[in-house]
């Protein structure tokens, strides 16, 4: 049965360890790895094996002569690599793609329009309390049926949200530009100098406050 044509990624190196030395690897092992150290150009592959059973290797890159080698092989060529250098390890290259998840929205508002009473809320640097300007805060009255409002932060790091009549936030999520992580607050009142401090502890973690009430009640 003819070898299938399709290469994957994998990775060769000692069965302990990123360099075979005189503790790790065999004579032999030293020696493989020494021999397929030099990095190839596209569609120049070695042929590793014994007794006429050549494995086709792409060498991709390299470490160091007695190091690990990022290699290109047919799946099906593995089996016969560890036979021909039982004293190796093969690890196949995996890759993963970052996981998005679509920040929330609110999709009712908890005030109508006419409504003047809004609160100010101020998101800030832990670390300086700089302001953050840019920041999309999404506060929840009402979190099952996504009843609140929301808004984006201006140079000051301050958005004005309407929330006539609410006096506590089921949920409140602070989505920040590059540099900040992003934060949520549960049950926070909405009241002068309320500090909700976001997120894990890092050197630019940004703190949300909900600063006044701006408007008539």
């Amino acid at each position: 049965m003819a070898r299938r044509a399709t290469r994957q990624q994998y990775v060769i190196l000692p069965v302990r360890g990123l360099r075979a030395t005189t503790a790790n690897a065999s004579p032999r092992t030293q020696a493989f790895l020494a021999a397929i150290h030099t990095i190839q150009p596209q569609g120049v592959t070695h042929h590793i094996g014994e007794d006429g059973a050549a494995v086709p290797l792409h060498v991709v890159d390299s470490i160091g002569p007695d190091a690990a080698k990022l290699v290109e092989m047919a799946p099906a060529d593995v089996a016969a690599l560890r036979a021909a250098q039982p004293g190796i390890r093969i690890a196949e290259v995996v890759y993963y793609r970052a996981a998005f998840v679509d920040p929330l929205r609110v999709e009712a508002t908890a005030a109508p329009k006419a409504a003047a009473k809004t609160a100010t809320i101020r998101v800030v640097s832990r670390a300086d309390h700089s302001p953050v300007r840019g920041a999309v805060v999404v506060a929840f009255s009402d979190f099952a049926n996504r009843v609140g409002a929301q808004g984006t932060t201006k140079a000051n790091g301050q958005v004005n949200l309407a929330l006539s009549g609410v006096s506590k936030l089921e949920r409140l999520y602070v989505y920040p530009g590059p540099g900040f992580w992003p934060s949520l607050k549960r049950t926070c009142p909405c009241q002068a100098t309320s500090w909700c401090p976001c997120g894990p502890s890092t050197s630019r973690t940004p703190m949300v406050s909900s600063t006044s009430w701006v408007g008539a009640l």
